[in-house]
């Protein structure tokens, strides 16, 4: 069940992924289930969750440090430009630490997902080398 669910969440509007899926679980009901097409599945399965859920969360984590590094960088201009006002400047640097503890918080979420998903594909993987199937 947990690999339909993994399919259903990173396959895209066309379905190829469940598609495949579906196709592979026929073939098991009928007591073929090829090799190849299952590591061929468990390839374009990886990429789906690299495209699909990997590569937005590390986007969004560096477009959180790009922010962070710019208000760092608009403090740092404001304080040369306007040394006696002092708001703004605590405003940016907190805006700054935001931005920067968002930025570690997503990279933290994107590298467990991102191991957590390499050693259930890497499971799947030996299953299928060792003769078994990806419904195992």
């Amino acid at each position: 069940m947990m690999l339909h669910v993994r399919v259903s969440r990173v396959d895209d509007y066309a379905g190829e992924l469940t598609q495949g899926l579906r196709k592979l679980e026929a073939e098991k009901a009928r007591g073929y289930l090829s090799r190849e097409e299952q590591e061929d599945f468990l390839l374009d399965l990886h990429k789906a969750i690299d495209r699909n859920d990997l590569r937005p969360m590390r986007t969004r984590a560096l477009v959180d440090l790009v922010l962070a590094a710019l208000t760092a960088a608009a403090a740092a201009l404001l304080s040369w430009k306007l040394p006696e006002d002092h708001i703004p400047h605590a405003v940016l640097l907190a805006l700054c630490a935001i931005s920067l503890g968002m930025a570690a918080w997503r990279y933290r979420l994107y590298h467990r997902r991102r191991l957590h998903d390499r050693k259930w594909l890497t499971r799947l993987e030996q299953s299928v080398a060792a003769g078994g199937s990806i419904f195992d």
